[in-house]
């Protein structure tokens, strides 16, 4: 039996948990649920850089308090989404648990995007994305002398930054000619390479 929730939202990050917050302001008597595969409480992902450069504390990375869900009567679940039915307004989730809303928000964000070379599956390689994910990088990097940053957008660029400021050896390699490439022409992004090698990456 599929559980029955007035507004279902995919993604808990910052779009995900306002736009909880304002339902709950604007239907105060709604069922609301969130879904998200990371099952920690709604943090600030643009901290997360300064984390890894060990310029805060985890305690500062969390955007809402993580009793904020019970107190706003909103259902979360940590589970990944399988399929969406949206004829039968249905969500089927990777644990076999159906849940069926009557309007649904996407608000997953983006993922990042993984090597396909030989050697991307060794232990070592990993993307950056959630805490999880950082936390698991800081655990690392006491045995670690250097480092390669692969990636042409601001993450990469923001990686290669903070493991330089904890003194570590950085390559950057990128995987466009020009990096950000959708914002920056090649001259802007040649100024961008040159503050990185004057950097010492």
């Amino acid at each position: 039996m599929a559980e029955q929730i007035s507004y279902l939202i995919i993604g808990n990050g910052i779009a995900g948990i306002t736009a909880a917050e304002t339902l709950r302001a604007e239907a105060p008597n709604a069922t609301i649920g969130i879904v998200a595969d990371d099952p920690l409480p709604v943090y600030y992902r643009p901290a997360l850089k300064d984390y890894l450069a060990g310029r805060v504390d985890e305690e500062r990375l969390w955007a809402r308090p993580p009793h904020l869900y019970q107190e706003q009567k909103i259902l979360f679940l940590s589970d990944r989404v399988g399929s969406i039915q949206t004829q039968q307004h249905v969500v089927q989730l990777q644990s076999r648990k159906q849940i069926k809303y009557g309007k649904l928000l996407l608000a997953n964000g983006a993922n990042p995007a993984r090597l396909s070379c030989p050697g991307s599956d060794l232990q070592g390689v990993t993307t950056l994305r959630t805490v999880a994910d950082y936390q698991a990088i800081l655990e690392r990097l006491p045995g670690v002398r250097r480092v390669v940053v692969v990636g042409s957008g601001t993450l990469a660029l923001e990686t290669a930054e903070s493991l330089r400021a904890r003194g570590l050896e950085v390559s950057h390699l990128l995987r466009n000619r020009t990096i950000w490439s959708q914002v920056l022409d090649t001259t802007a992004s040649d100024l961008v390479v040159q503050q990185e090698l004057r950097a010492g990456i």
